[in-house]
């Protein structure tokens, strides 16, 4: 059963993205409106905002903590770009992604770590893999554009634009297809994760309902937002989403 549990005031407009951090303590936000995109890191049981920052431009899609607390990636038009830091204490440092293989109409759409390395997923459908902040590989899986990945325990699933949800392996290779939503619907996925207490996927669509499934079994409908749904994440440590 999905109940509230904490409400967080953010100082951002236009709430676009949401990543909970591996250890469960902080969440990254990023926000987005006609003026600018900003990203901010919370203590989120304690609504503190403890980072906040105006990103370089417009057009980014998504953002997720990466390794640990001390690294975060955003991804979209403009490239990719990462803010680390060596400890807890310090303030993050941003650099831009470094590349000779990303093509100029390619968009990066998602981000995500999987097994400690970076995976960001693009509008060709290709899987790009990352070193650090430089970009290595690119891997040809989808036919259709990538919406949205989410790295668990079970895997990295991959939305894409056609309606299907993907579960690939931690060394990429495709395990098992999901369809969450009917064909008849024309509605995208917008965003998806993983509730690894639970082995449940929670999807969320274009329409701003909310399903639920298991990795043998159709989707289930749980709600409708009222208001235009843009993400959720889980924190698998505390069954939080």
């Amino acid at each position: 059963e999905l109940t509230t549990s904490i409400y967080v005031y953010l100082v951002q407009n236009g709430l676009s993205t949401l990543s909970f951090s591996p250890s469960g303590e902080l969440l990254l936000t990023m926000g987005n409106n006609e003026l600018n995109s900003t990203i901010g890191v919370y203590k989120w049981r304690e609504r503190r905002l403890l980072f906040a920052a105006r990103l370089p431009g417009l057009g980014f899609y998504d953002c997720s903590f990466l390794s640990s607390d001390n690294s975060f990636g955003i991804c979209g038009k403009d490239l990719v770009h990462f803010w680390t830091k060596s400890e807890s204490h310090e303030p993050y440092r941003h650099c831009r992604g470094s590349t000779n293989l990303f093509p100029s109409q390619v968009q990066m759409t998602s981000i995500a770590c999987v097994d400690g390395a970076v995976v960001t997923g693009s509008t060709s459908g290709a899987l790009w893999l990352w070193e650090g902040r430089v970009l290595v590989k690119r891997v040809e899986v989808f036919r259709f554009p990538i919406t949205k990945l989410f790295a668990s325990s079970a895997g990295l699933f991959v939305s894409t634009q056609d309606g299907t949800i993907h579960l690939l392996s931690k060394e990429l290779a495709l395990q098992r297809r999901l369809d969450p939503i009917s064909r008849s619907d024309s509605h995208d996925i917008e965003t998806l994760c993983w509730d690894t207490n639970r082995e449940k996927l929670l999807v969320g669509d274009s329409s701003n309902c909310l399903r639920e499934m298991d990795l043998n079994s159709d989707s289930k409908f749980v709600t409708s937002c009222h208001s235009t749904l843009t993400d959720f994440t889980a924190d698998t440590l505390n069954d939080n989403i």
